[in-house]
């Protein structure tokens, strides 16, 4: 019988697989590609053939991100953009990273406010031009003004340096609001998922891999469908920032309830391994599910830790090692 994982990435989309398949290239020697094929831009097919004995194992990568190009941040209007910026720069949920007492939370939501406010500080300068020149020095002082496009220029030639890309930064910020308060968008993607999961047999044990958002995406099926909570499978999330937005948002933080709840009712046949770094902005904690010991058993959290800089946190590359990891790639295809 043919082995089933299904992969679910994060916004990168095929970078991630991509990554997957270096990463199986470069940590399993036994393991030899044999086959990729892509149907209607649904999903993509990576079959794996061990050298070793007969054993086939096929990747089904289920794409979600065309879900999200209907909207994007630059077509916002000036109140959307607004409602962008308070939305993460709500003051309980950044007291909470701060009590946190998690540096790498704590810089994500340093980097991330301070990108988010330059950003923003741009449209609102451009208002503010804008009525300068239509109502004169009366609806802003000049000077003021100036000073205020220096920091903005400033700024956005600072972040160029440091090699952030404050359009790529915005717009994850974007689609991840979109998907914490768009009811319709997660009955889609969860959808996507069903499409595929639901079709595994009843007795067909398989995996469910997941990076990054990714594991948003996949905890949202896995709880909502008794179909899937029936089957037999084993869920492996990396870099998951699943504790980071349950600080954010209440329906994430139900949904991980939740599957405390289906993991204590399972323990025979669901198994989560949840692997984080503390150098990873996104996934800079392990999840403090329950304090119920027993859950041990089908749950198990695994720190990579990292020596990583600052530059190479800023390149994002902390959030990309969880696919060169020889354990995580055994973990993936044994």
């Amino acid at each position: 019988m043919v082995k089933k994982i299904f992969f679910i990435s994060g916004f990168s989309g095929s970078d991630a697989l991509d990554e997957l398949r270096d990463g199986i290239r470069n940590n399993q020697d036994r393991y030899k590609i044999i086959n990729e094929s892509t149907n209607k831009n649904v999903h993509y097919t990576l079959k794996i053939e061990n050298q070793e004995q007969l054993e086939e194992i096929e990747i089904i990568n289920i794409i979600w991100q065309d879900l999200l190009y209907d909207t994007q941040p630059d077509k916002l209007g000036f109140l959307e953009k607004t409602a962008l910026f308070f939305y993460w720069a709500k003051r309980s949920f950044v007291k909470k990273c701060f009590a946190s007492k998690n540096k790498a939370m704590i810089s994500n939501i340093f980097i991330n406010g301070a990108i988010l406010l330059i950003w923003y500080l741009s449209f609102f300068i451009a208002v503010l031009d804008w009525g300068s020149k239509k109502y004169g020095s009366s609806f802003i002082d000049k000077d003021f003004l100036n000073i205020l496009l220096s920091i903005s220029s400033s700024s956005f030639i600072l972040f160029k340096v440091l090699g952030i890309n404050i359009e790529k930064s915005i717009k994850l910020l974007f689609q991840t609001k979109r998907y914490l308060t768009e009811n319709r968008l997660v009955s889609f993607c969860r959808g996507r998922i069903l499409d595929e999961i639901l079709n595994v047999e009843e007795d067909e044990k398989f995996k469910i891999v997941t990076h990054s958002f990714g594991s948003v995406i996949a905890i949202d099926a896995i709880i909502n469908t008794k179909n899937i909570q029936n089957k037999n499978f084993d869920l492996i999330t990396l870099g998951s920032p699943l504790d980071f937005l349950s600080l954010r948002s209440e329906k994430i933080k139900t949904s991980l309830e939740k599957m405390v709840v289906i993991l204590g009712n399972n323990r025979d046949k669901i198994t989560w391994n949840f692997y984080y770094s503390t150098t990873d902005w996104m996934s800079p904690d392990t999840l403090q599910l329950s304090s119920d010991n027993n859950l041990n058993t089908n749950f198990k959290a695994v720190n990579l830790e990292g020596d990583e800089g600052l530059f190479e946190k800023l390149t994002n590359k902390p959030h990309r090692k969880y696919f060169y990891n020889k354990e995580i790639i055994e973990n993936i295809l044994l």
